[in-house]
Formats: C-alpha cells, sequence, structure tokens
C-alpha cells in the first residue's frame, strides 16, 4: 500500500521591502506585487517613508485627514499624491477602507508606469 504525505502550503505573508514596497514571502521566496496600469480596485500600498497610500487607476493618493468617527470607525480623506507637485484636485474619501466618494478630476495622465 502506498501512502502520500501531502505537505500543508505555506501561508503566504505580506511584508515590506527596504524601500516600502509590498512584497509577498511564500515558500521562503519573495514575490513582488505587481497591479495593472489601469486597476479599479483600490490597493493600499506604502511609500518609500512607510506611509500609506492608494493605488487606484494607475493614481496614487496620499493620506491628507483621519478622523475617528467612534466604535472604531475611521473616515478618512485622501489627495492626489502629485497635488503639492500639479496641483491635481482629485480625492478620495473612505470609511473603514471603503470608498464612499470619489473626485477622479485629474489634471494629468496616471503616473503609475
Amino acid at each position: 500500500m502506498l501512502t502520500y504525505y501531502h505537505s500543508v502550503p505555506d501561508i503566504p505573508t505580506f511584508i515590506h521591502s527596504r524601500r516600502g514596497n509590498q512584497l509577498i514571502l511564500l515558500a521562503g521566496y519573495k514575490y513582488s506585487v505587481q497591479s495593472s496600469k489601469y486597476c479599479d480596485t483600490p490597493i493600499f500600498i506604502h511609500s518609500r517613508r512607510g506611509n500609506q497610500l492608494i493605488l487606484l487607476a494607475g493614481y496614487k493618493y496620499s493620506l491628507k485627514t483621519r478622523n475617528n468617527c467612534g466604535n472604531n470607525t475611521f473616515k478618512m480623506r485622501w489627495r492626489c499624491s502629485t497635488h503639492n507637485a500639479r496641483g491635481c484636485r482629485a480625492t478620495l474619501l473612505t470609511v473603514d477602507d471603503n470608498i464612499v466618494r470619489y473626485n477622479q478630476k485629474h489634471n494629468h495622465d496616471p503616473v503609475v508606469k
């Protein structure tokens, strides 16, 4: 009689590189997280300095304000990461990591390569 031993699959772990990029550690290997340039699903990433960003449709948004609404509920206002350099007025409003308002009027092309 043959007995097959199946190893338990490793659980992927999300880690960050020295520059703050998100990586996946699986079975001892590191994988970089690649996203589509025009992905319509918001992806939470970190800047090189470790600040939280949202990547959405090729644009990056940085956190402007964070308000505690009680019961562990946070309302956060995000603005386009090129706001200071280019004066872009695009913004996001999230409540508990869910987008509730989205002003997508950018004055520039997507910045993600």
